[in-house]
């Protein structure tokens, strides 16, 4: 319940209704989602190519991310539209996106500062 916590009483004050039940049922997804990879970290279980693909698209938290954009914007779209499906089907290529890109690298990969560039690469071998 975000009813006590000060950022929602805030960001509500601007939301409208469908904006809040947009980013509640997002946010409850991406909490979900973390408490899942918890437990598979708690009991070291190593997840299937599909598994862990299939839970990046709630954890890396994009739909979240998007409806508070939302919010910010004061834009008011309809559940209607949202639930177009191209738009579904944009969203979840989004949410893949920035699952995708925001995965933790394996210990034998590290980061090095390019001496040309301030921009840090990956070094070691890369699994993909």
């Amino acid at each position: 319940d975000l009813s006590g916590c000060r950022f929602w009483q805030r960001t509500r004050r601007n939301a409208s209704v469908t904006a809040q039940e947009r980013f509640i049922a997002s946010w409850r997804r991406y909490l979900d989602a973390v408490i899942v990879q918890a437990e598979r970290r708690t009991c070291a279980h190593t997840c299937t190519i599909d598994e862990y693909l299939a839970a990046r698209l709630d954890d890396a938290g994009g739909e979240s991310c998007m409806a508070f954009m939302a919010i910010c914007l004061g834009v008011d779209i309809p559940h209607a539209v949202m639930e177009h499906p191209t738009l579904v089907a944009i969203n979840g290529y989004l949410s893949s996106l920035i699952g995708l890109g925001n995965v933790s690298l394996p210990p034998c990969v590290g980061w090095r500062n390019s001496p040309h560039t301030s921009d840090f690469y990956p070094t070691g071998p890369l699994l993909l």
